[in-house]
C-alpha cells in the first residue's frame, strides 16, 4: 500500500471513528445529540474540511455554535422560571387580594383556572405579559448581564475559530499558487515557429 493511500485510509478512519479522538459531543443529558450532530454535520458540509486540523476547528466553532444556542435558550428558561415573581410583585402592586400569591403559583403551574384568574387580574389592572415579562427581566438583569457577558465569549470564540481557519486557507492558497508561479517557466508551451512550419509544408 503506498503511502498516499495509507494517509487516506487515516483520515477515512477519522471521518467514520470520530468519538474515539474528539470524545463525546459536549452537551449536557438533557440536551438532543440528533439536533448537535445535525448542527456538526451541516458545519462540516458548508467547510468542508481538508485535514484533520480543519476538522479540529470546524468541531470547535461548532461548539461554540451550540454554546451560544445553549445560553439564549438558558436565558429564556430562566425568565419562564421566575415569571411567576415578576407577575406576583406585578399584581400585588394593584390588587390587594390576598388570593394573588397563591393563584401565582398555581399559575406557574399550568392550572386552567388560575390562567384564567391572572389573565382577567391583569386585563382589570390594565396590564399585559409584556408588563410581567418586564418586572421579571428586571428582577433577574445581574443574571441576564452575565450570560450576556458568556455570549460574547463565546461569539468571540466563535469568529476567531472562523478567521483561524481562513488564515490557514488563506496562506495554503499563497503557497500553491507560488509553487504554480515557480512551476510555470518550466512547463511553457512553446509555440512552433511559423516559418520552420512553412519550410516543412
Amino acid at each position: 500500500m503506498s503511502r498516499l493511500k495509507k494517509q487516506g485510509t487515516a483520515l477515512a478512519m477519522v471521518s467514520s471513528d470520530p468519538v474515539s479522538i474528539f470524545g463525546k459531543p459536549p452537551i449536557l443529558s438533557d440536551e438532543d445529540r440528533g439536533a448537535y450532530d445535525a448542527l456538526l454535520g451541516r458545519i462540516l458540509g458548508a467547510i468542508k474540511p481538508a485535514d484533520i486540523f480543519e476538522e479540529i476547528w470546524v468541531r470547535e466553532i461548532a461548539y461554540h455554535v451550540w454554546e451560544v444556542l445553549r445560553l439564549q435558550r438558558l436565558k429564556a428558561s430562566l425568565l419562564m422560571a421566575t415569571a411567576y415573581r415578576g407577575l406576583k410583585e406585578l399584581l400585588q402592586a394593584h390588587s390587594a387580594s390576598l388570593k394573588v400569591p397563591k393563584c401565582c403559583e398555581r399559575w406557574a403551574q399550568n392550572d386552567p383556572a388560575a390562567i384564567e384568574e391572572v389573565n382577567e387580574m391583569l386585563a382589570n389592572a390594565g396590564l399585559t405579559m409584556d408588563e410581567v415579562m418586564a418586572v421579571t427581566l428586571a428582577n433577574n438583569m445581574d443574571h441576564i448581564e452575565r450570560i450576556h457577558r458568556m455570549l460574547i465569549v463565546e461569539e468571540r470564540r466563535r469568529d476567531e475559530a472562523l478567521a483561524e481557519l481562513d488564515r490557514r486557507r488563506a496562506k495554503l492558497a499563497q503557497n500553491l499558487r507560488r509553487v504554480v508561479q515557480n512551476l510555470e517557466p518550466e512547463f511553457q508551451v512553446v509555440e512552433p515557429n511559423s516559418q520552420s512550419e512553412k519550410g516543412a509544408a
